[in-house]
């Protein structure tokens, strides 16, 4: 396989996970209150998607 397609230092991804944590936290806070699902939906993608663009597979298979 390839190498992660974005290939940021560890501190930037720590950084990125971070933030999306916090915001998917709020946004399920939000969407508890709320009843509104959008906001979570939203940041729960972002985060996904972000885990999956930064995931170097070739360390995970050794």
């Amino acid at each position: 396989m390839t190498a992660a397609p974005l290939d940021l230092p560890d501190s930037v991804q720590l950084a990125l996970f971070t933030l999306g944590s916090l915001v998917t936290a709020i946004a399920a806070y939000r969407t508890a209150t709320t009843g509104d699902p959008t906001a979570l939906l939203l940041a729960a993608s972002g985060l996904g998607t972000l885990l999956v663009l930064t995931t170097d597979y070739e360390k995970l298979e050794k």
